[in-house]
């Protein structure tokens, strides 16, 4: 191992509190290059990682027989899981609101008056629409005065009435997916991870099942301060229709590397991940 970075790794160990399993000299690592990202990014990522082993060694130990160890028999293993949720998208229809217009009076909140058909006025009831006054031919109505007509007790005169589909809300509960915004699809969410390993039992069950249905390991297993291995990172926004056979809350390998390219992509350490072969699990 270079001397350059055990005598790095002794420098920073003072700043690093806990050290019970890998994973938190890693998250402080991480907390570190935050707070020095300029200096960081002269080491480097893979330096970094480098780094987390020796300095957990030295803490746990008081030397790097440890860590060296470790590193050596280490192990970038990609794994995908999914807890069996199923992706919700925005309704098209709605777009996301929940609610559209109101079919019945398209968004405005009133429909033309039943009672006079819209025309603000109905047929004077006391004279029949004749404007004369039934006892007394001579004499005007004196309901309409005359007119024939009267204004419509049901609109007051304005020729449209409150909506009674939407109550002049203006809007309905959208039908295509229930006042929710989303629809459910048949798609899964999952999430995709980097784990760094150096157990040699984890390692060998991840590669001989590699781009299968025959899981690595199960979710309850999938502990982030485990002794076995350290996340390096996660992805968890998408989404696929996977393979009769992909179980939720099982964890699968699509692939290993001993030294992917990795870099560092806002203070975190990212590897290049062997996204094409996902394509098996669809």
């Amino acid at each position: 191992m270079n001397e350059k970075l055990k005598k790095l790794a002794l420098k920073l160990e003072d700043l690093i509190e806990y050290y019970d399993v890998p994973q938190q000299v890693y998250d402080e690592l991480l907390e570190l290059v935050a707070k020095q990202p300029d200096y960081f990014k002269m080491i480097g990522p893979e330096n970094i990682i480098k780094l987390t082993f020796l300095i957990y060694s030295h803490k746990k130990t008081g030397n790097f027989e440890l860590g060296d160890k470790m590193l050596n028999e280490s192990m970038f293993l990609f794994m995908i899981y999914s807890e069996g949720n199923n992706h919700r998208e925005g309704c098209i229809d709605c777009g996301g609101e929940g609610q559209i217009d109101c079919q019945e009076c398209d968004g405005t909140g009133e429909v033309p008056c039943d009672e006079c058909d819209g025309s603000g006025e109905v047929t004077c009831d006391t004279c029949n629409g004749s404007g004369v006054d039934p006892e007394n031919e001579d004499e005007s109505c004196w309901d309409c005065n005359g007119a024939g007509n009267r204004t419509c007790p049901q609109c007051h005169g304005s020729t449209d009435e409150t909506c009674p589909e939407c109550h002049g809300r203006r809007l309905e509960i959208c039908p295509t997916c229930d006042d929710t915004g989303q629809i459910e699809t048949d798609a899964w969410d999952y999430s995709v991870a980097t784990i760094l390993s150096w157990d040699q039992e984890l390692i060998s069950s991840s590669i001989e099942n590699e781009n299968t249905l025959l899981p690595a390991m199960s979710y309850a297993d999938f502990n982030y301060n485990d002794e076995k291995f350290i996340f390096i990172q996660t992805y968890d926004e998408d989404f696929m229709e996977f393979k009769k056979g992909f179980e939720a809350n099982e964890i699968y390998c699509f692939g290993h590397d001993d030294s992917p390219t990795t870099f560092l992509k806002n203070n975190l350490i990212s590897v290049d991940i062997p996204w094409k072969n996902l394509r098996d699990y669809e």
